[in-house]
């Protein structure tokens, strides 16, 4: 015995969970990139505005493309999840049916 134990019911459940996480993070994603644009380049366009952008503006994409890419990922965890509650839950069925034989 491992000692290591699984509510398969649970991580199936959670496993649901992941795909409304996934949902919230693209509404946010898009409502962030909305606002961003609608902004516009407010910094300004003088030497203070062009050095702020210059900074700002490769990590704000870098960030706003992780912010894209995450209900893809929470999705894809939901998916694991999912898969590894029934791997459990497989097993747990295997083991009781060899038990009843023996």
């Amino acid at each position: 015995m491992s000692g290591f134990r699984v509510e398969h019911e649970r991580l199936s459940r959670a496993a649901g969970d992941f795909d409304d996480y996934g949902d919230r993070a693209g509404t946010i994603a898009t409502e962030l990139e909305r606002a961003l644009t609608e902004q516009g380049e407010c910094w300004g366009s003088d030497a203070v505005g062009r050095n702020f952008a210059r900074t700002y503006l490769p990590d704000a994409e870098a960030t706003l493309k992780a912010l894209g890419d995450l209900p893809e990922a929470l999705v894809a965890v939901s998916g694991k999840l999912a898969d590894t509650a029934e791997e459990y839950r497989s097993s747990e069925r295997d083991a009781e049916q060899k038990l009843k034989l023996t």
